[in-house]
């Protein structure tokens, strides 16, 4: 299949006349609903419609929830992704408040606009889906999730190096992408002053804190090194990235002690690496610090010492001009003899 651009949005496809188009009953479009996981930890749920076997790729996808078009919270595929077969596959992401989906009120409907090359064909998802009352999911819901899972499942391994990334065995995962890419930014946070006055013994720890913020997806790892040493023990990382629901953007920190020893240390230095894989490769952004010199007791003292005797200079200073002033007052009060 050829295609070329005359103008804005003007598209000509030269069809291979290999493949045969599209009749309405060779499509499916179907949308599989939020896990059971998503809808208890977030405020919001993502719904998912997938539209399979349709060819050309001249479609697009429009979202109802209760009969109405939904336009906010939609993220659709820039363009079809083509199989092996030749015909075409594309997805959209919906984001709706779990108020809306625990709503039984509300119908969600995933609509594709398919052009044949003579009419446009309106083809709605097979599997009903409507809000679940309460949040529970049924038997039957999970097994409908199965079959919609089965059916996805070819398009989805297509689409993997661009929209998710899959990890088989113990951890199964799967990410559909709702926003762009995004590098994390890594900082790491010294032991608070506090925290070292604290530790009176040189040999007692203090604490370092790794935050990585504003990445997506959540596909990451976090690794310390000490003087380039890579250092697994004493430290302590979340378990899982949390995201900002208005971003959609993720953030995660680790923590790792060391000894106060080390960090008083200048020539002491300490990376924080996350390891971020962008879809296509891992990527490493770091961040380092060095330790910092413990200033000497003998300044700390000189600082005190020099306070204090400007205080003392002061109270001198005034304990003379009052016993100068006494002096002076009483020879003006007192008579001189007559002769």
């Amino acid at each position: 299949m050829g295609e070329a651009h005359f103008g804005e949005g003007t598209k000509l496809t030269v069809l291979d006349p290999k493949i045969k188009v599209s009749e309405r009953e060779d499509i499916n479009v179907t949308i599989i609903k939020p896990s059971e996981k998503e809808l208890c930890k977030k405020k919001t749920v993502t719904l998912v419609c997938v539209a399979r076997n349709f060819y050309p790729d001249h479609v697009s996808l429009t979202w109802m929830v209760g009969g109405e078009k939904r336009e906010t919270g939609v993220a659709t595929d820039a363009s079809a992704k083509q199989d092996t077969t030749g015909l075409f596959s594309i997805s959209s992401r919906l984001k709706v408040t779990k108020k809306e989906w625990t709503n039984v009120k509300n119908e969600f409907r995933c609509k594709l606009d398919f052009y044949n090359g003579t009419e446009h064909l309106p083809i709605f998802n097979e599997n009903e889906v409507i809000g679940i009352e309460g949040g529970g999911y049924t038997r039957d819901d999970y097994v409908n999730s199965s079959k919609v899972v089965k059916l996805s499942y070819g398009m989805v391994i297509a689409k993997s190096g661009l929209y998710a990334k899959l990890e088989f065995g113990e951890g199964t995962k799967l990410t559909v992408l709702a926003t762009n890419i995004t590098l994390p930014k890594v900082k790491i946070l010294p032991p608070s002053p506090r925290e070292i006055c604290s530790q009176k013994e040189t040999n007692s720890n203090v604490t370092l804190v790794c935050v990585a913020t504003g990445f997506y997806p959540d596909h990451v790892s976090l690794t310390w090194e000490v003087k380039g040493k890579e250092r697994e023990d004493s430290v302590s990382t979340d378990s899982t990235a949390q995201q900002d629901n208005a971003t959609l953007l993720y953030h995660i920190s680790s923590r790792m002690k060391v000894s106060k020893n080390d960090w008083m240390d200048p020539r002491s230095n300490f990376t924080c690496t996350v390891r971020f894989y962008n879809g296509k490769d891992y990527v490493n952004v770091k961040n380092t610090i060095n330790g910092q010199k413990e200033k000497p007791k003998g300044l700390k003292l000189l600082g005190f010492g020099y306070i204090v005797l400007l205080c003392k200079s002061l109270l001198y200073a005034l304990i003379v001009s009052g016993v100068v002033w006494k002096l002076k007052f009483s020879m003006k009060m007192k008579p001189f003899p007559e002769d």
